[in-house]
């Protein structure tokens, strides 16, 4: 009897913790997906993977796409164009190399991972960055085409985590993983390179970092935290170029000054570079979403003179950098 007894309390204990917990995740979710729309989300495309596509469409793949670089650099709209494409899904924030770390060893595969990137794509679409009726202090969505879903086939999928996958990858351990999900993918994996004014990209760092946001003509001084941010930006550019050498795939560069002078070439470029078809509505949506230009935040920074040069001394190391200057 006691023996009975006991049996029916841990099973109704397990019961109660499981859902606990269940809700607990759900509640979780809720509050960082945003409340009642949140909850929606949830809904809509469920916890626990349930939004899958016929696997058919992802052995139809043909590359992978990922981002090296420096945070604040551009990443976020051209992966949002990207994934305007109409054969391309690519992620927002996804740290692939982290999230595969975490999967059991039975998530590891290409579908479970396109799983997570698709549904990421949704969201972002739905009320993220990319949605257009969700307003935002940035918005990367492009009217008319098919972010957040495709037409017929895919054929790149993608994750943009650009300056931090940089910062994975500083550790040998890390490449190690990126050459398993290679392995595992079994595809072409190709990156993006993405080159913002490295005053700017500079600048905008130690704003972030402080969480000040400038009046216009307002000035920031603070010569320690610029000297922090020069190091680390200087540090991710010798990375940087480092990886072009030894990643397992292929490198394009995208510098964003360019991309505002002529968007249509690098947009095709960047076509070229993915094996996508270029189609003539697509290039002149995803044109309207590029900023007219560029946001200067070098000048809402105060810098020494011996900040100024050692920055331009340094970026001569580095093909991609070189011919960068304050005064541009």
């Amino acid at each position: 009897m006691n023996r009975r007894l006991w049996c029916v309390i841990t099973v109704l204990s397990v019961a109660a913790l499981v859902f606990v917990m269940s809700t607990n995740y759900k509640d979780l979710l809720v509050r960082k997906l945003g409340g009642r729309k949140g909850l929606r989300r949830i809904r809509q495309y469920g916890i626990r993977n349930e939004d899958k596509l016929n696997r058919e469409l992802y052995d139809g793949v043909e590359s992978f796409l990922m981002f090296i670089g420096y945070p604040r650099s551009g990443h976020t709209l051209i992966s949002s164009l990207i994934d305007a494409h109409p054969n391309a899904l690519v992620a927002n924030e996804f740290d692939v190399i982290g999230e595969w770390q975490k999967w059991t060893k039975t998530n590891r595969n290409k579908y479970y991972l396109f799983d997570q990137l698709y549904l990421n794509s949704k969201m972002e679409a739905d009320t993220g960055y990319r949605s257009a009726t969700v307003p935002h202090r940035f918005n990367y969505s492009v009217p008319g085409q098919w972010q957040g879903t495709f037409n017929q086939k895919i054929l790149v999928m993608g994750a943009k985590k650009g300056g931090h996958t940089t910062r994975r990858l500083m550790k040998r351990e890390n490449l190690k993983v990126l050459k398993e999900i290679h392995q595992v993918l079994k595809l072409p994996i190709k990156f993006l390179h993405v080159i913002r004014n490295p005053y700017d990209n500079i600048a905008t760092m130690m704003l972030r970092d402080l969480k000040k946001r400038p009046d216009a003509g307002e000035k920031i001084n603070d010569t320690d935290n610029l000297d922090k941010q020069i190091a680390k930006y200087m540090a991710l550019a010798a990375k940087n170029n480092q990886l072009k050498k030894v990643l397992p795939g292929e490198v394009h560069e995208i510098h964003s000054s360019e991309l505002i002078k002529e968007p249509k070439k690098i947009l095709l470029g960047i076509c070229h570079f993915l094996h996508l078809t270029c189609y003539q509505k697509y290039i002149e949506d995803c044109s309207k979403r590029i900023y007219p230009e560029a946001s200067k935040t070098r000048h809402n920074v105060i810098w020494t003179d011996q900040q100024k040069e050692t920055v331009r001394k340094e970026l001569q190391r580095f093909q991609s950098t070189r011919g960068y200057d304050f005064d541009d």
